[in-house]
This record gives C-alpha cells, sequence and structure tokens, in this order.
C-alpha cells in the first residue's frame, strides 16, 4: 500500500480510507466484547463487595475505618477482607490508595485550583501529607506532575 500511495494512484485515498473504516471497526468490536464481558465480570462479584464498592467510590470512606464498613454490610472485618481481596486481587486498603492517587491525578489534570484545594478536597490532613503520598506512588510531587501533563497536553496540539 505504501508503494501505491508513492506512485500517488487515485484510488490510493479511498484505500486508506477503507483501512481506516475496517480498524474503527475492529477497536468498536474489542471495546463491545470488554464491555460484555466486564458486566457478566459484575454479575459473579459478591453481593456484599457491590456494596463495599459502592461505599468506596460514593467517597464515604474515606471517614470510615474498614471495621465500620464491615458493621455496615453486617460481616467480620476479617471476612470482608478476604472477600475483597478474592473478588478485586488487592486488599481494602491498597484499592483506597489506587482510588485517592487516580483522583488526585483527575484533579491535577482537571482543576486549576492550588496543591492545597486539592488536598482538602480528598481529606489529606495537610497539603505536605498529600505531596508525600503522591510522590511516593507516582514519583513526582503534584506541581512536577501537572508541569508534565501541561507539556504532553501541548506537544499533543502542536
Amino acid at each position: 500500500m505504501i508503494n501505491e500511495m508513492e506512485l500517488d494512484l487515485s484510488y490510493t485515498l479511498v484505500m486508506v480510507r477503507i483501512r481506516l473504516m475496517e480498524l474503527l471497526v475492529n477497536v468498536l468490536r474489542l471495546y463491545e466484547s470488554q464491555a460484555k464481558s466486564s458486566a457478566s465480570d459484575q454479575e459473579g462479584i459478591h453481593p456484599i463487595i457491590k456494596q463495599v464498592l459502592t461505599v468506596i467510590h460514593s467517597g464515604d470512606f474515606n471517614e470510615q475505618s474498614v471495621t465500620d464498613l464491615a458493621k455496615q454490610v453486617n460481616v467480620s472485618r476479617s471476612h470482608l477482607d478476604r472477600l475483597f481481596k478474592s473478588a478485586m486481587g488487592v486488599n481494602m486498603g491498597e484499592y483506597r490508595t489506587l482510588i485517592r492517587l487516580d483522583k488526585a491525578k483527575h484533579e491535577l489534570r482537571q482543576n486549576e485550583g492550588t496543591i492545597t484545594s486539592i488536598a482538602d478536597k480528598l481529606q489529606f490532613g495537610s497539603t505536605q501529607a498529600f505531596c508525600n503520598f503522591f510522590n511516593r506512588h507516582t514519583g513526582y510531587y503534584p506541581q512536577q506532575y501537572r508541569k508534565i501533563i501541561s507539556l504532553k497536553s501541548t506537544e499533543a496540539n502542536e
């Protein structure tokens, strides 16, 4: 196909469009199959874990201990820990860390507010605690991360 493009044949553009359409169709099929499999995966999740995930993603979990959460869903803490690890592949503490880190990255990308306001929003005890948490898990301080994201988006726009 590259040889044909170099020859500047009139149908080259049509062929490129067809190839792109084929690629888009394949990507769409892949997306749909993954969506179906994740829907069936959700059906296999224990109802208690579904409740716990709802609480964790609602943001209320930051104020609760795992013991309080276990009481809320009427199981012992150790049983909840085992169920969660079995269903999610990580323990609740690690999962909570991943969620907080994801929220922090999102806020740093989308929110032009100060690092202090983001730390407050994410319920860190202090800006320093937030900066140390972020650095420990990403290798960058929040301001550095913002700068890198800004540079990448500038390069992508050029």
